[in-house]
């Protein structure tokens, strides 16, 4: 409020309105546009998998049809040496058994390229069934989540969870994607551990934290520490034992639908044993 020289001030207020804008990279345009990325880049990843797994499925034809063009060069040896073992009937009961064993040595070379063959085209089939599936989970949360958050009548709560749904999503799919990465780099022999020393209950309450909020089914997530005042440390992969304790829980939650899931350590002597346990449908001996 002012007043001018005689003192009379304004009966009306007046009021100045300041936004401050958040910077760029707080924006939600700009975490959809690296969350597309993101998606873009796995996309990118699988095309090249899905390629390479056809270059070895063709190399793969081209060493059987080597091996059955060397057995049909074998055949023909074979006719031509009949007709000299037909003139050689004292060498033939000689050398009968060492053919009869070589035979059957390139014939189960052949079936043997054959199984590993049908092996390798099931589990290509296979593999593409199950990305395709877990893909499409996380898929559908962004794409439907993501389309909700333009209705402008949405709470700050409600579009809160929602922008808290396709990140926890998005860090699902990076983590799918993650796991292909380490499938390749194991088959190629170039998955190298990086050691060091870490807090072991940091990691097991980061990974039970993120359980606990995506948790969507009427189960407990219980988290179990040694009972002692010492933080516990071990020398390892950081990253790789994360992963581990991380696919562990994945599982226990996926295939557990009531009861509890827990996860925790507990020291034995001069070892830590290190469980997750639940009241899914078990795992087969065998197995």
């Amino acid at each position: 409020k002012t007043s001018n020289a005689a003192n009379v001030w304004n009966e009306e207020p007046t009021s100045l309105k300041v936004i401050i804008k958040p910077p760029w990279w707080r924006t939600l345009a700009f975490r959809v546009l690296l969350i597309l990325v993101l998606i873009g880049i796995g996309i990118l990843i699988y095309q090249m998998r899905f390629s390479m797994l056809q270059r070895r499925q063709k190399l793969l034809e081209e060493r059987v049809k080597e091996r059955t063009e060397d057995l049909n060069s074998l055949n023909e040896l074979l006719k031509e040496k009949q007709k000299e073992i037909g003139f050689q009937n004292d060498q033939l009961l000689e050398h009968r058994g060492n053919l009869e064993r070589l035979v059957e040595d390139r014939t189960a070379e052949l079936m043997d390229a054959k199984v590993r063959a049908e092996e390798s085209d099931k589990l290509k089939s296979a593999f593409l069934s199950n990305m395709s599936h877990e893909v499409r989970t996380p898929m559908n949360a962004i794409i439907g989540f993501s389309s909700l958050l333009d209705d402008d009548e949405l709470s700050r709560d409600e579009r809160k969870r929602f922008i808290d749904i396709i990140t926890n999503n998005g860090e699902a799919l990076m983590n799918l994607f993650n796991n292909i990465l380490d499938i390749s780099k194991i088959e190629s022999e170039q998955l190298k551990l990086f050691k060091e020393r870490f807090c072991l209950e940091d990691i097991l309450k980061e990974v039970h934290t993120f359980f606990v909020d995506a948790n969507t089914k009427d189960i407990a997530l219980e988290l179990q520490l040694a009972e002692n005042s010492q933080r516990t440390y071990i020398f390892n992969d950081s990253d790789r034992f994360k992963q581990v304790i991380y696919n562990l829980l994945s599982n226990a939650v996926k295939y557990t639908e009531q009861g509890h899931v827990k996860v925790g350590y507990r020291t034995l002597d001069e070892h830590i044993e290190i469980y997750v346990e639940d009241t899914g449908i078990g795992i087969n001996e065998s197995d």
